[in-house]
Parts: structure tokens; sequence; C-alpha cells
């Protein structure tokens, strides 16, 4: 009976000092539908953060006990499905050429028509004219350009500029 005791005391003074020493979370997304990408364990319900790393990923109950009161965030996610380091960084490389002809915030139609002009001046015939950003809302008018904009503006070069949302373009082919 003495050594039983003395066991059972050990194992709940183990149990208490694993439990103390957890670490704990800045942060900890719980009741989510969490994706892994891990073949083992595909998904959980809930991820630890400490820093810039996840420390840990499982149950809602098991992240929990990484709470620190008052000093982790915790997001409950409410069944929300989260994927760790989805992020979505692309670059528009158009604006970077120096002939690109920059149409933003264009209020005016026949700006367009005067910037290429402007850039035909500089380019030799033949040389496609390249530009966009243009977005025809933000004319007074509100109307969608046609080739009558361009069509006197560049006689010997083709012209290719893009709305702003890339969807549409306005283009003058030379035939």
């Amino acid at each position: 009976m003495k050594n039983l005791m003395i066991s059972l005391s050990i194992s709940v003074m183990i149990i208490t000092s694993s439990a103390m020493q957890q670490e704990k979370a800045d942060m900890v997304i719980i009741n989510a539908k969490v994706l892994t990408i891990d073949k083992v364990n595909p998904s959980a319900q809930a991820i630890a953060i400490k820093g810039e790393y996840i420390i840990a990923v499982g149950t809602s109950s098991q992240i929990s006990a990484m709470i620190d009161k008052g000093k982790t965030k915790v997001i409950d996610a409410h069944g929300r499905l989260v994927i760790p380091g989805f992020n979505d960084a692309h670059v528009h490389f158009g604006p970077l050429d120096p002939d690109y002809i920059e149409l933003r915030y264009t209020t005016d139609p026949s700006v367009i028509t005067k910037k290429v002009k402007e850039q035909v001046a500089r380019s030799q015939p033949g040389e496609l004219i390249k530009g966009g950003h243009w977005e025809h809302e933000m004319f007074l008018d509100k109307k969608w350009p046609t080739k009558e904009l361009l069509d006197n503006a560049s006689p010997v070069n083709p012209v290719i500029l893009s709305r702003a949302d890339g969807h549409s373009v306005l283009v003058i082919p030379l035939f």
C-alpha cells in the first residue's frame, strides 16, 4: 500500500509538472476546419501560434490548454476553413516599362488619345504601343471607349490598352 501511494504521488507530480510546463501560445484559432496538408493528419479543429510559427495543431480542447489567460489572442473560427500559408501575392509588370502608357484615374477619354499620340511620336513605325489601367466608370460620361478614340491617334502603330481589371482590352491592330 505504501508503494502504491508513493507511485501515485509521483505520477500526480509528473502529470502536474508537465501540464504546468506546456508551452503557451501567442494566438490560437479554435473551432475551425483546419486543412493541414499532412497525409497522416489531414485535418484538425485548431492551431496554436507562437511568434511566426505554428507550434501545435489538434482538437480545440488540446489547443485551448495552450491559452495563457489575458495574453493569448483567441480566434473562434465558428467552423470556417483555415488554410495555413495561403496568400495571394502577385505583381503586374506593365507599368515598369518606361514606354507603358499609364491611364489610371483618367476621367476624360480624350486624354487617352493624347497620350497615345505622344507615345506614337516617340516610337518606331509598326512598334506596339502598350498601356492600360483605364476604367470607363471613371470617365465623366461613363461610356466604354471605342476604336474611334484611337483611329487617328495611331495610324502606323498597333495599340493595346488594357482595362484596370485586365478583363477588357482596347485594341487597334494594323492590317
